[in-house]
C-alpha cells in the first residue's frame, strides 16, 4: 500500500511540473505579446520582443497536457500519465508591430532580402559622421554598424536611403544634404566588395610607394573607371545590335516615352545601365554576346592559341 502511494505522489509532482512548465511558456508568450501592443499605450516594445517582431515568426506551438482526471486500476484510484496534444497558434509577430504603428506613420524598408515596417516618427536625423575620414571603418559600418539605430534595430550604412529618401516618409528634406556623400561612400564601399579582402584593395588605390591613395583621389580613379566601362559597355551595345537601338531583339529596351511620343535615349550612360540589365534579364541575348566574345577572344588571340573553354 505504501509503495502504491508513493507511486502516485511520485507522479503528481511529475504532473505538477510539466503543467508548471507549460504555465511559464504561455506567459512567456503573453508577455511578448504586452510587449509589442503597449506601444498603443504609450510604451515601446523591447528590444527582444521587436527582433522576435521582425522575424515574421507564424509557426504553432505544441504543447503536452496531462489528464488530471483521476481512474480507477484494480479498485484503486490512480492518476492518468495520458498526455493531449495542444496546439497553440503564436501571433504573427511582425502583423502585431505593423498594427501598433499608426497608419500614418508606418514606414517600410527593404533591408538585403527582408522588409522592415518601422514608425517613421522614430527615425532621427541622418548620424554627423563623414566616413571619408577613415575609409577602413567605411567598409566595416557598411555592413556592421550602430550608427543609426531605428525601432531597435541597427540599420547598416548601406540601407541609410530607404529611410532618408523622400518616399520614406521619414526625414524628407535629409536625403538632399547626404545623398553625394553616401553616394560617394558607395562607389568605394562597392568598389571593394570586388576585392577579396582589404589589403587587396589598398594593394590597387596606392602609389608606387605603397602610400594608399587619399578619398578624393580614390574617387577620381573610379570615375575614370566607371567612364571607360560606360563606354565599353556602348560600344557593345552599338555593336551588338548593327547601331539600331531600335532593332526588334532589344524589346524596347532602350527607349522611352514623353509626352505620348516615343524616342530613343542618346546618353551613354543610360545605355550601358539599359545593355547591362539586357544582359542579365535576357538568357538568348546574354549567350549570343558570351558567343561573340568566344570567337573575339579565339580570333585575337593568335595562331595556334587554344580555344577558350
Amino acid at each position: 500500500m505504501r509503495r502504491m502511494e508513493h507511486k502516485i505522489f511520485t507522479t503528481n509532482e511529475n504532473l505538477i511540473q510539466r503543467v508548471d512548465s507549460f504555465e511559464a511558456s504561455i506567459a512567456a508568450q503573453m508577455r511578448d505579446i504586452k510587449d509589442l501592443i503597449g506601444s498603443t499605450c504609450g510604451s515601446q516594445p523591447t528590444a527582444t520582443a521587436l527582433q522576435g517582431a521582425q522575424s515574421g515568426s507564424s509557426t504553432n506551438q505544441t504543447y503536452a497536457i496531462p489528464d488530471l482526471g483521476t481512474h480507477t486500476h484494480g479498485g484503486t484510484p490512480w492518476i492518468s500519465s495520458v498526455t493531449t496534444q495542444l496546439t497553440v497558434p503564436q501571433v504573427t509577430m511582425m502583423s502585431l508591430l505593423t498594427m501598433s504603428i499608426p497608419t500614418g506613420n508606418l514606414g517600410s524598408a527593404r533591408l538585403g532580402n527582408k522588409n522592415f515596417a518601422f514608425n517613421t516618427s522614430n527615425v532621427p536625423d541622418p548620424p554627423t559622421i563623414h566616413l571619408s575620414k577613415d575609409i577602413d571603418r567605411l567598409f566595416r559600418e557598411w555592413e556592421t554598424s550602430r550608427l543609426l539605430i531605428v525601432d531597435g534595430r541597427e540599420i547598416l550604412v548601406k540601407y541609410w536611403p530607404e529611410f532618408y529618401k523622400k518616399a520614406s516618409g521619414a526625414k524628407t528634406n535629409a536625403w538632399q544634404a547626404l545623398r553625394v556623400e553616401w553616394g560617394n561612400w558607395k562607389y568605394i564601399a562597392e568598389e571593394r566588395e570586388r576585392h577579396h579582402d582589404s589589403a587587396s584593395f589598398w594593394r590597387k588605390f596606392s602609389n608606387k610607394k605603397g602610400e594608399r591613395l587619399s578619398y578624393k583621389l580614390i574617387l577620381e580613379v573610379l570615375a575614370k573607371q566607371r567612364n571607360t566601362n560606360t563606354m565599353q559597355d556602348t560600344s557593345n551595345t552599338h555593336s551588338f545590335f548593327g547601331g539600331n537601338l531600335d532593332h526588334p531583339d532589344t524589346k524596347g529596351a532602350f527607349s522611352y516615352v514623353k509626352s505620348g511620343k516615343t524616342f530613343l535615349t542618346t546618353k551613354d550612360d543610360v545605355i550601358a545601365r539599359k545593355w547591362l540589365k539586357l544582359l542579365g534579364d535576357d538568357p538568348e541575348i546574354s549567350s549570343r554576346w558570351a558567343a561573340i566574345q568566344n570567337i573575339h577572344t579565339n580570333t585575337t588571340a593568335g595562331p595556334g592559341a587554344l580555344p577558350s573553354s
